[in-house]
């Protein structure tokens, strides 16, 4: 019976190990993160896989180390007895099998606690500032938009045609910074040199060093917080 419920256990324990280990290849090369999918994918996206994103799936990934975990324990206690009869014969002296043995329990202990005791690097989220700026971009070509419609309706028609110039100008700025394409996967020296722009100067405006200007968008944007829509009116702006 003992047998037949170690063979059952050791069956389940190689499925739970291949299920974490395809979860891992899963987060890894499949639902890429972020910085990674830029480039690859259009625009801001977000992966899934069965309705469950990367993150999620990191939970799934989670829990089933955890059984196997407990699958892990149950099979030593089972084995127990084979386990100190092998341990004692392969190492004579007591003193020696004790100190192993502490030190293979502390660092067992260290590798499971360890990562509540460990205090995480904090970087502000990108999501919540890109969004902010969009809505920044959209609200002020509305009113733009609004003033030019207020003025050719009270105005007589000198400011009217002056109107009109005002709104051709907002919307042929809005076309212009529309056609700068600008990716993750760029360094942020590549695109100031494809627009003629100084480099020197969007770099100060966002308090990135000069020696990091040959570093790729996607990272920079995880240190310093810019959007996509900040490099391309920096761009516009600072044209040679």
């Amino acid at each position: 019976m003992k047998q037949k419920l170690n063979l059952l256990i050791d069956a389940i324990m190689l499925i739970v190990l291949m299920m974490i280990a395809g979860i891992g290849f899963l987060i890894k090369y499949v639902l890429l993160p972020g910085s990674k999918r830029i480039g690859i994918y259009d625009g801001d996206t977000e992966l899934y896989f069965m309705g469950l994103t990367r993150h999620q799936w990191g939970s799934i990934h989670l829990y089933i180390s955890s059984f196997l975990l407990i699958l892990l324990t149950l099979h030593i206690i089972l084995h127990w007895g084979t386990i100190v009869c092998i341990f004692k014969k392969m190492i004579i002296k007591k003193e020696l099998r004790m100190g192993i043995a502490l030190m293979l329990g502390f660092v067992c202990v260290f590798f499971v606690l360890g990562p509540f005791l460990v205090k995480p690097q904090v970087v502000p989220l990108e999501r919540s500032h890109l969004h902010k700026n969009l809505e920044g971009h959209k609200a002020q070509f509305n009113r733009a938009v609004n003033d030019v419609e207020i003025l050719r309706q009270d105005t007589s028609s000198s400011v009217n045609q002056t109107a009109v110039h005002q709104k051709k100008r907002v919307n042929a700025e809005n076309h212009e910074i529309n056609n700068i394409e600008v990716f993750g996967y760029q360094t942020l020296q590549y695109v100031a040199d494809q627009y003629n722009a100084d480099v020197i100067k969007i770099a100060a405006e966002f308090n990135i060093p000069e020696h990091l200007v040959g570093e790729k968008l996607g990272r920079l944007k995880k240190i310093y917080p810019f959007t996509m829509d900040d490099i391309r009116n920096s761009i516009l702006k600072n044209k040679k």
